[in-house]
């Protein structure tokens, strides 16, 4: 189950309807997405938040698509992914999972 699963179903019908009309901005994530349109949106969350942290290059390598089908939120894998520092590839870390009540943002 993901994150997108657990949001009421209406709101994110109608956020992939809005995705769907700007066909730049999710054209932007096919490469990264494929076909999958509710990934696609969800990496656009991922990529919203991490919009709002200071400023840190993310690891673009940082596995965004493990953390989807974990069920993670958004933000936590817009914090795990900034706080990366591996070049290549990162595992995701036990700790840093969506409804860890610890000091990772949900």
């Amino acid at each position: 189950m993901t994150w997108l699963d657990s949001q009421p179903r209406h709101q994110v019908e109608a956020a992939l309807e809005v995705f769907d009309q700007e066909p730049e901005l999710a054209k932007r994530y096919v490469e990264r997405a494929g076909h999958d349109r509710r990934y696609r949106l969800w990496l656009a969350l991922v990529d919203l938040q991490i919009s709002t942290l200071p400023d840190r290059s993310p690891r673009l390598a940082w596995d965004c698509r493990t953390a989807y089908r974990a069920g993670w939120s958004p933000r936590a894998a817009a914090f795990a992914a900034w706080a990366s520092t591996d070049t290549d590839s990162a595992a995701i870390s036990p700790i840093v999972r969506a409804g860890h009540t610890g000091g990772i943002p949900r």
